[in-house]
């Protein structure tokens, strides 16, 4: 989809990952293999980051480093999941080191770039959600390695919870939420001083 809006560089710093990609999906997405922080290829009018942002120690540098590949003017686009409240070993398996508030989060955008928005999602699901992650704490066994995930929930309860999810969609860009599971974060590259 984001192709047809121009060039499009995906970055993935597992090299088993990258291998799948271009298996599955051959060379019509270009992707390199490096991590975050190291050299892109020039700058970018757009940098998405879609859940990574908690995989980074230092998520200050690493935001800092996403406006130096930024042109001026060009927009950040991230999500990262919310509260820490929620944290369960899906987390750990993850390798997260930390969910955010939305305070949090803002506080660790460099002062190169202006905020255009911040707001939870996946809020209409918040409620389901805080009950299987606070099941999921209170059953948690520490002599067990952490589970990635519950996996996808039988239908016809994953089209009901998608159906649901999606109806954000028509807000979350909008108004500003302050409860649900994930964080969404708008930012700009300040233009150069003229």
């Amino acid at each position: 989809m984001l192709a047809t809006f121009g060039r499009v560089l995906g970055t993935e710093p597992d090299v088993a990952t990258v291998d799948y990609l271009r298996r599955t999906r051959g060379e019509a997405f270009e992707v390199i293999c490096q991590p975050v922080p190291a050299p892109l290829p020039g700058k970018f009018h757009v940098i998405a980051m879609f859940d990574v942002l908690e995989h980074i120690e230092d998520d200050r540098g690493a935001l800092a480093w996403v406006s130096d590949h930024l042109e001026p003017g060009g927009i950040v686009v991230l999500s990262v999941p919310a509260f820490r409240f929620l944290w369960t070993e899906q987390d750990e398996a993850a390798h997260h080191f930390r969910r955010y508030t939305p305070d949090e989060l803002v506080n660790v955008v460099p002062e190169s770039l202006t905020i255009d928005h911040v707001s939870c999602f996946n809020t209409l699901l918040f409620p389901a959600i805080l009950a299987v992650r606070t099941a999921m704490q209170l059953r948690r066994r520490k002599n067990r390695p952490p589970k990635t995930h519950l996996g996808i929930p039988p239908e016809p309860f994953n089209w009901l919870f998608y159906r649901i999810f999606r109806l954000e969609r028509h807000f979350v860009c909008r108004l500003r939420f302050n409860l649900g599971v994930s964080i969404l974060l708008v930012a700009r590259r300040r233009l150069a001083p003229a």
